[in-house]
């Protein structure tokens, strides 16, 4: 399906956003507030889901490259809203069929919606049934903010410098909610080895 360049990549995600009919599923690293309306804003049909997974760490916030006020509008507009805080990846899946994946995040530089945007590469592929599975597991291995949650994490962030650029992140009370839980292992968990005989 080829390549898509900066403004491209704005132009396949308006037309996917249109086009989808019953699932959305973005994961962003970074997100703002004015890149999720957009992206609300692009969706024609009443979707059955609607989720996005961001990191979220206190020095994303700090620095604004994500908002938090996210969560409230993800919580005012039908949004499952998850957090990862080891995340990197760029990836917007539509009616779990379709999929862009490549360098843009979630703002208004990275999917070009404003003048100084960045300059982003990106895909529009296929998404098998392995491949949604182990979407699936990275969402089910994130924590899913509520109000609660984000409660905590405003009232940590206004606390603490947020013009600061510290290597620092979250308080352990917020950091043990990310602590690794394994209830299931799949093959692919596993290296690739040969086995031994005797």
């Amino acid at each position: 399906m080829g390549l898509l360049f900066s403004d491209e990549i704005k132009n396949q995600l308006e037309s996917e956003l249109m086009r989808a009919e019953n699932d959305i599923q973005i994961i962003s690293a970074y997100c703002k507030k004015a890149a999720i309306k957009f992206v609300d804003d692009c969706i024609l049909h009443p979707m059955q889901r609607k989720r996005l997974m961001v990191r979220f760490s206190y020095v994303d916030i700090a620095s604004g490259a994500s908002d938090l006020e996210v969560y409230e509008f993800c919580r005012n507009n039908g949004w499952e809203l998850y957090m990862r805080l080891d995340l990197h990846a760029k990836t917007y899946v539509f009616d779990k069929l379709r999929c862009i994946i490549g360098s843009a995040n979630l703002t208004s530089r990275g999917v070009n919606l404003i003048e100084e945007s960045n300059y982003e590469i990106a895909s529009l592929t296929t998404i098998s049934e392995d491949e949604l599975s182990r979407i699936d597991t990275l969402f089910d291995d994130a924590v899913r903010i509520d109000d609660d949650l984000y409660n905590t994490l405003t009232e940590y962030a206004s606390k603490r410098n947020a013009g600061s650029h510290e290597k620092s992140d979250w308080d352990e009370s917020i950091l043990r909610l990310f602590d690794t839980k394994v209830d299931v292992l799949f093959t692919y968990d596993f290296p690739n080895c040969a086995s031994l005989s005797n």
